[in-house]
């Protein structure tokens, strides 16, 4: 298990440490190398009610990165792709894992081994990255 308790708001720490919804267990080593204090623009937290993964993100199925939604006004990409990048979406070693994780699944999938459902039911993690795959090769 390589998970380590984070604050989202790095900034609610000292005074308001204590909140739960401000805890999310993250990759050690993304909260080590990559985010540790930096501030995120709060668009990307996955507990908020109006949170939509699909609304703010794509993913690339060929390289296994999560990218803002193109359709998105230009200034809210960028800080969504600030984002993608303060929390690790794209941290390399967790592309690598995504990827050996997701593409024999989609690829049973595509070659007629198991149905979308069977896939799904198959499903244990990255299921935002397995969704927006199967949207993107045009599964759905």
């Amino acid at each position: 298990f390589l998970g380590q308790l984070d604050h989202y708001d790095a900034n609610l720490k000292k005074k308001k440490g204590w909140e739960w919804k401000n805890f999310f267990v993250v990759h050690s080593d993304i909260n080590v190398k990559r985010k540790g204090q930096k501030k995120v623009n709060m668009i990307l937290k996955p507990d908020e009610e109006k949170y939509d993964p699909f609304y703010y993100l794509e993913y690339d199925f060929k390289t296994h990165n999560f990218l803002p939604n193109r359709t998105l006004e230009i200034n809210l990409q960028s800080k969504i792709l600030e984002d993608i990048n303060t929390l690790g979406l794209n941290f390399k070693p967790i592309i690598d894992y995504r990827k050996e994780y997701l593409k024999p699944l989609i690829d049973e999938v595509l070659h007629g081994h198991k149905t979308l459902k069977q896939a799904q039911a198959a499903l244990s993690k990255f299921y935002t990255a397995f969704e927006m795959s199967i949207k993107e090769l045009g599964l759905t």
